[in-house]
């Protein structure tokens, strides 16, 4: 997380305010720029659903409206990014069965987003896979529009994916952000600066597998964003 927002304040143009929905703010973190959201993460579902829910808690805060972008805290920005300007990026087409699919991210998750298909299906809208380790959307007028399609998500045992749902959500409604589909970035380690953009190619943003800190990544991410940043103490 403290990689993710430096990398941000280093490299992120146009950027609003910050908000951190988690159960508790990290003691280091600048609550003169940095606004916490309280919810308490749900261990006892998938985490689709938790992601589902966790959003739908966000809304209801008075200071959340408009607009806005949804980060992982495994998203590292390496580029200049103008986040005012930023594109709804695609990935293709949600599976409609896991053979065969084991890579794109294990037997439950592809069951996911099967079941993201399906609900968007019953809500007459696109089927496309907005699963991009980047930046999302996140529309609050339209989640209250479509808060029957995310709650019905909710109640499926592997739950459905926010991102594809709010993506598909977003194509059919606003045609003032631009859709672009692209290479997804998740990498499971890199041997220095060199490896990392060989892998990335000309992407802005990449994102990481959880053993990837230990194999090469934390060198690389301490050598790129050493300084503390406007959201840190």
């Amino acid at each position: 997380l403290k990689f993710s927002l430096r990398s941000i304040a280093k490299n992120g143009r146009n950027v609003g305010r910050v908000f951190l929905i988690t159960e508790t703010l990290p003691e280091w973190c600048n609550t003169d720029t940095v606004n916490h959201i309280y919810y308490e993460s749900r261990k006892d579902v998938y985490k689709q659903n938790d992601m589902i829910m966790a959003w739908l808690t966000a809304i209801k805060r008075k200071e959340i409206a408009g607009i806005f972008l949804n980060a992982d805290d495994d998203y590292f920005y390496i580029k200049e990014t103008d986040f005012q300007n930023y594109p709804l990026y695609l990935k293709g087409v949600l599976p409609t069965t896991t053979v065969g699919k084991q890579d794109m991210g294990g037997e439950n998750y592809v069951r996911s987003l099967i079941n993201t298909r399906a609900i968007l299906q019953s809500a007459n809208l696109n089927v496309m896979n907005y699963e991009q380790h980047c930046c999302s959307y996140v529309v609050p007028e339209l989640i209250t529009q479509y808060q029957h399609v995310f709650e019905s998500a909710y109640l499926l045992e592997k739950g459905a994916t926010f991102n594809s749902i709010m993506g598909n959500i977003i194509d059919q409604h606003l045609t003032n952000i631009k859709i672009v589909k692209r290479k997804d970035n998740k990498i499971k380690g890199c041997y220095g600066i060199v490896d990392l953009k060989k892998q990335i190619g000309d992407t802005e943003c990449f994102s990481i597998t959880d053993e990837a800190m230990n194999n090469g990544v934390r060198d690389v991410l301490n050598f790129m964003f050493s300084e503390k940043c406007k959201y840190e103490k």
